[in-house]
């Protein structure tokens, strides 16, 4: 089935149930395969099944601990294409250098890891299976939308606190916070979609565009920095530096319009309506 919430499951707590165990069904197939897109595969699993905690975590028993033993396989995971996606950026950018100017710069960039680190996958996989095994132990406070309104709540409150937070020229520490808190909302109106979906989905369609912003403003900073990591910039190295501050100038612009578009309503408020909408289509 999909991964969202459907009336189909029954309860709640069942369709929790079920979408971990498919998400963790597939995270694991797709380890088998081995390599660097197996381990990309998987990191983006997790942080579908990470989503979802944080949606229940505060009606699941142990759901903060199993959500950190996931997100710390998932780190285990994630340098093996960053060197990749600095280089994709760099040609963004840097079209029209020449060989040479592109060599010279491609030597300041960390190297591309083109195989995996089986220990971390490895690890991701002993992870993922205790997780498994343990899904039909899970057990749950409050019944029907009650199990979801608390993490709904404190995750749409953290998405409006860094959205308000986002200003053209914030760090890259904050715009990547609320890159965050913007996936994981983007997750949990995908599992939520049915209860509206002329309304969710342009929703999720605006917190996609978010993300997406900000995590190409994420990848042009870190290039900037691995750029300027040997001195001073000059000649064709000075001029990548002012495309990349100008597009990160524009996606920050863009990132601020839809962040505020997205948190204006208040928390409680945007939780009563969820709820509202809950009552009118699903069963409890």
């Amino acid at each position: 089935m999909a991964f969202r919430f459907s009336p189909k499951d029954g309860s709640v707590e069942d369709g929790v149930r079920r979408m971990a165990a498919e998400q963790l069904d597939r995270a694991l197939d797709e380890a088998a395969v081995g390599g660097p897109r197996a381990a990309f595969a998987v990191r983006k699993r997790i942080k579908k099944l990470r989503a979802l905690l944080k949606l229940v975590r505060a009606s699941l028993h142990g759901a903060r601990g199993v959500e950190d033993k996931l997100a710390e396989a998932a780190r285990g995971l994630g340098s093996t294409r960053d060197g990749q996606v600095l280089r994709e950026r760099l040609a963004e950018v840097g079209g029209d250098l020449t060989p040479d100017q592109r060599a010279q710069m491609l030597a300041r960039l960390p190297s591309p890891i083109l195989g995996t680190d089986d220990a971390a996958l490895a690890a991701a996989v002993e992870t993922m299976q205790a997780v498994r095994r343990g899904i039909a132990k899970w057990r749950f406070d409050g019944n029907g939308f009650e199990t979801l309104a608390k993490g709904a709540l404190r995750s749409y409150a953290r998405l409006r606190a860094r959205a308000r937070a986002m200003s053209v020229g914030a760090t890259d520490e904050k715009a990547h916070d609320l890159r965050k808190a913007a996936k994981a909302h983007w997750h949990q109106l995908g599992m939520l979609r049915d209860l509206d979906p002329a309304g969710l989905v342009p929703r999720r369609e605006l917190a996609g565009e978010l993300q997406e912003a900000l995590g190409e403003h994420h990848d042009l900073s870190q290039l900037a920095a691995a750029l300027r990591s040997t001195g001073a910039p000059e000649g064709p190295n000075l001029v990548v530096l002012d495309r990349i501050g100008a597009r990160m100038t524009d996606l920050a612009h863009g990132a601020l319009e839809r962040a505020l578009l997205l948190a204006i309503s208040k928390p409680r408020q945007a939780v009563r309506d969820l709820r509202a909408r809950w009552d009118a289509t699903m069963l409890d």
